[in-house]
C-alpha cells in the first residue's frame, strides 16, 4: 500500500532545469555559457552537497572576466535571472496538493545553495513534508543515503513509496530500496501513472 509519494524539484515541481537557468546566467554576466557549464561539471556533487557555493562561481567569474559590478550586484542578478527563469508547475503543485489529503508527500532535490534560499523565501517547500534537499543534508541523489533519509523522516517503509523523476538515472538506487518510480513526462500523464499504482488523488 503507498504511503508515501517523494517529488523531484527542478524539472517536476519547477518547471526550469538548471541547463536553462545557466544559460540565462551567462548571458546577464555576458560570459562564455560554457565556461559556467564546465564548473557545474567539474563541481557538480560539491555544489549539490552545499560545499561549494554558487557565491564562489560568482566570485570566479568577476575575477576570470573582470566583471566590474559587485559581488553582491552580481548575486541580485542571479537572483533576479533565477526567479524569472524558474516556476511553478501549477498543475503538479495541485496534484501534490491534493495527495497531501491522504498521503506523506516529499521532496528529493539536488539545488544548489543559493536556488534552495530563494525557494524557501517564494514558499516552494511549503506542505512538502519530508523536504530533504540534498545542500541542507550534505548529501545528493542518486546516493543510497539521501533516499533512506527520506524514508525514515516519512516513517514508512521503502515500499510503501512513489518518487518522480524527470531524470531516470536515479531510478535504480530508489528501486533497490524497493520504492515504485515514475518517470516524469507531463501533468496528465503523471496522474495517469499515479492512478496505475493505485494512488488516490482527490
Amino acid at each position: 500500500m503507498i504511503k508515501c509519494i517523494l517529488f523531484d524539484m527542478g524539472g517536476v515541481i519547477l518547471t526550469a532545469k538548471i541547463e536553462q537557468v545557466l544559460e540565462r546566467v551567462a548571458a546577464a554576466f555576458n560570459v562564455p555559457l560554457e565556461e559556467l557549464m564546465q564548473i557545474r561539471k567539474d563541481h557538480k556533487t560539491e555544489l549539490w552537497d552545499g560545499k561549494m557555493k554558487v557565491k564562489d562561481i560568482v566570485k570566479r567569474l568577476k575575477k576570470k572576466y573582470s566583471i566590474k559590478k559587485s559581488v553582491p550586484k552580481l548575486m541580485a542578478i542571479w537572483e533576479k535571472t533565477y526567479l524569472e527563469s524558474t516556476y511553478k508547475n501549477e498543475a503538479v503543485c495541485l496534484i501534490a496538493k491534493k495527495l497531501m489529503k491522504n498521503y506523506e508527500v516529499g521532496l528529493i532535490s539536488n539545488l544548489w545553495d543559493f536556488h534552495a534560499e530563494l525557494n524557501k523565501k517564494r514558499k516552494v517547500f511549503d506542505g512538502f513534508n519530508p523536504c530533504i534537499l540534498s545542500t541542507a543534508v550534505g548529501m545528493h541523489k542518486p546516493q543510497k543515503e539521501i533516499f533512506e533519509l527520506a524514508i525514515k523522516q516519512a516513517k514508512v517503509n521503502g515500499e510503501e513509496c512513489v518518487f518522480i523523476d524527470d531524470r531516470n538515472e536515479y531510478f535504480f538506487i530508489a528501486q533497490s530500496l524497493g520504492m515504485k518510480t515514475i518517470e516524469f513526462g507531463g501533468a496528465e500523464q503523471l496522474l495517469k501513472d499515479l492512478k496505475k499504482m493505485g494512488v488516490e488523488v482527490e
